[in-house]
């Protein structure tokens, strides 16, 4: 790998923003993006990421060159344009980083009129999404204090304000980071109902680098979280530039998660020096990703969409141009702090694999431990790296597979965002019509290792009864699982306890994967082409397969399953304690 991060933002990235810029600046409102009106309202952020991203290719031109002129002339009339568009947020915070880059490089006046900074001054306020007096937040989830308190400081930074609300601000997402972190440096996205992801993961990072770009100093509580963080992403480091793949907003973001943590830990010292070259050749990995799998050169655009592609809901294709801009705006920013941290034209270590080969085969991390149990496993064989979440998606995410308890690989264990098949896991539907489902209550979570096998184990004293926002208790059933992980298997077994006499109409499960030519010998299922080749189930009758390749319930960020197999109990009385098994089988 002699590829260098500089190499791929110079031959890449800077020139996909370029192609935009000059679009922009012909079209203006009238942009379609692959067939999508770029500022027909799907992207609410875009006014701010257009500023942002456009500034990036004006402070890496020569200042002395014809093409700065045109480009110059060409961002005053964007600029004139994007105001009048509401700012909301992000959008306030793009904005205003795209104003403190100009005045640091010395050309704000060249491109800023007077007429526009009076309305920028007006518009870009954090104000607008905070109330004053006793600064809470307007109808926004606590994580947006991180977007409140960058917005307060770039205003001072620039002169705008007096400094102080920004600490303040600052204040206020500690705190929320403290009082459902669970003690354990992790903090939770809802108010403790167990939900950490990929953002969980990220946030540390995230502050750290708005705290470099905004000039202040990083506090250690923040970097013993930001030491967490990298614990997991180096332990996920891969040949295949693969990021955080569980819950929501993975696929392109789970890759650029990895980015932001590692080059700022990195940049921190945070990391050792042999982490720190781990760290910088898997960035590289994920940053050629970005190059090769999701730009399409035919759409000219990141692709998010199509080719069997889904993303989360909230980033349907409406957001086409953010997403081209601010996905490029990651990677450049991630270069900068590379760069700062001695990286800027370094080629990738030569020994990667040997540095991979040195991580553990097993590990799990520990996110929350009390009531109930959260933690994430993550098993290393050959060129697999599988993770295995034990979390609640909580409100509004509980029911949805991507954060379910089951073993998931980019490529090979994959769901669709925001849909609520039983993937893995048994749907009961009891004869009242309430279903039941093993999630969101795992407790006394242990890990064991005995030579190449590797267990992780919990029980639930209650089933999740689905159907409403949050997740609810149902103590009907109680189960006791335990995984077995060995090279080339994964078995999963469930043992259910009822708690009396329950009549159930159904109970399900589905198997989906992206591998294909399907055989049946009773419920053991093979298949001829993928990595996955065989899986088989124990407990359970009527099993049949469906071709599922098109069906948009079935598309995942990285591409489209192939097939679903699924079995079906009907009419089951449960009385004694029975078992659910499954066998997986992988190459």
């Amino acid at each position: 790998m002699n590829i260098t991060f500089k190499q791929i933002i110079n031959d890449t990235v800077l020139p996909h923003i370029k192609y935009y810029f000059s679009k922009i600046a012909v079209e203006k409102e009238e942009i379609e993006v692959d067939g999508v009106k770029a500022f027909s309202g799907g992207d609410k952020f875009a006014p701010g990421k257009v500023a942002n991203a456009f500034s990036y290719v004006l402070v890496n031109m020569d200042k002395d060159s014809e093409e700065f002129e045109k480009f110059s002339k060409d961002f005053k009339e964007i600029i004139e344009f994007t105001l009048k568009y509401p700012m909301k947020t992000w959008s306030i915070f793009f904005y205003l980083t795209c104003l403190e880059r100009l005045k640091t490089n010395g050309i704000f006046e060249k491109v800023i009129t007077d007429s526009s900074l009076k309305v920028l001054k007006e518009k870009l306020d954090w104000r607008v999404f905070v109330r004053e007096e006793d600064l809470s937040l307007i109808d926004l989830p606590t994580n947006y204090y991180g977007c409140a308190f960058g917005v307060a400081r770039l205003r001072e930074l620039l002169g705008w304000d007096e400094e102080g609300f920004s600490e303040k601000l600052f204040d206020k997402l500690m705190k929320h980071i403290q009082d459902y972190s669970g003690g354990l440096g992790f903090s939770d996205e809802t108010p403790g109902q167990g939900r950490f992801d990929r953002y969980t993961v990220l946030l540390p990072g995230e502050i750290c680098l708005r705290l470099k770009e905004t000039k202040m100093d990083v506090p250690d509580e923040l970097k013993k979280m930001l030491r967490n963080s990298c614990d997991i992403h180096l332990k996920l480091a891969n040949e295949k530039g693969n990021g955080f793949g569980y819950g929501r907003t993975i696929g392109t973001y789970g890759d650029t998660s990895v980015l932001e943590v590692l080059s700022i830990a990195a940049y921190l010292n945070v990391l050792t020096e042999e982490e720190k070259e781990l760290a910088y050749a898997y960035n590289v990995k994920i940053a050629q990703k970005f190059a090769d799998f999701w730009i399409d050169k035919d759409m000219k655009s990141v692709n998010l969409w199509e080719k069997g592609r889904k993303a989360d809901p909230y980033m349907d294709k409406g957001r086409i141009l953010g997403e081209n801009l601010s996905l490029s705006m990651q990677l450049i920013n991630v270069f900068e702090v590379w760069k700062e941290a001695g990286f800027e034209d370094k080629v990738p270590v030569k020994d990667f694999d040997a540095l991979l080969a040195k991580l553990p085969s097993h590990y799990f991390v520990r996110f929350a431990q009390g009531e109930y149990d959260r933690g994430l496993a993550i098993i290393r064989d050959g060129k697999h790296v599988i993770n295995l979440p034990l979390v609640s998606g909580g409100n509004h995410q509980y029911s949805n597979t991507p954060y379910f308890p089951i073993p998931n690989e980019i490529f090979m264990l994959g769901s669709s965002p925001a849909e609520k098949h039983p993937i893995l896991i048994p749907r009961i539907t009891v004869n009242d019509g309430s279903v039941l489902m093993p999630l969101a209550y795992m407790k006394d979570i242990v890990t064991a290792e005995d030579g190449d096998k590797y267990y992780v184990s919990y029980w639930q004293d209650e089933m999740c009864l689905m159907g409403e926002a949050d997740p609810r208790k149902d103590k009907r059933l109680k189960t006791k699982v335990t995984y077995t992980f060995t090279p080339g298997t994964i078995v999963r077994e469930e043992a259910f306890f009822p708690d009396k006499k329950i009549k159930v109409s159904e109970i399900y499960l589905e198997f989906v994967t992206y591998s294909d030519e399907p055989k049946q010998l009773n419920n053991k299922i093979s298949f001829g082409k993928g990595d996955l080749y065989e899986f088989e189930l124990f407990g359970m009758e009527n099993c049949s397969i469906e071709k599922v390749e098109g069906i948009q319930a079935y598309k995942t960020p990285h591409g489209a399953l192939n097939y679903k197999v699924s079995w079906k109990a009907t009419d089951v009385v449960m009385e004694e304690p029975f078992t659910i098994k499954w066998v997986l089988k992988y190459k």
